[in-house]
C-alpha cells in the first residue's frame, strides 16, 4: 500500500503534469493503481495515479510566495516578460 503524504482537503500539485488543485478524492479502479482527484482553481476535476501528487502549499501563500518572488526579480532587472511567462 502506498503511503500517502496528503490527505483530503489538501492543496496538491501532479508532479508530471504541474495541475494543482484540492485534493477530493482516492480511489482504486478494477484494472490499475489507486487514483486520486482534485478539484482545480476554475473548477474542473482532474484524476491521475496517487503516486504523482505531491503536496503545496495554500493559495493565499503561494500568492504571497509569488508577489515576494516578482519584487525580487524586477530589484535585479529581470524583464518584464520573462516575469509573465511565469506568472508573475
Amino acid at each position: 500500500m502506498l503511503e500517502r503524504k496528503f490527505n483530503i482537503g489538501d492543496r496538491i500539485r501532479c508532479v508530471k503534469t504541474g495541475v494543482i488543485g484540492k485534493c477530493i478524492k482516492f480511489y482504486i479502479p478494477t484494472a490499475c493503481e489507486e487514483q486520486t482527484m482534485v478539484l482545480t482553481d476554475d473548477g474542473r476535476r482532474y484524476h491521475a495515479p496517487t503516486r504523482l501528487w505531491e503536496k503545496v502549499l495554500a493559495v493565499s501563500i503561494e500568492n504571497d510566495v509569488t508577489a515576494i518572488r516578482n519584487r525580487l526579480l524586477k530589484s535585479v532587472s529581470v524583464p518584464t516578460v520573462f516575469l509573465q511567462r511565469f506568472g508573475g
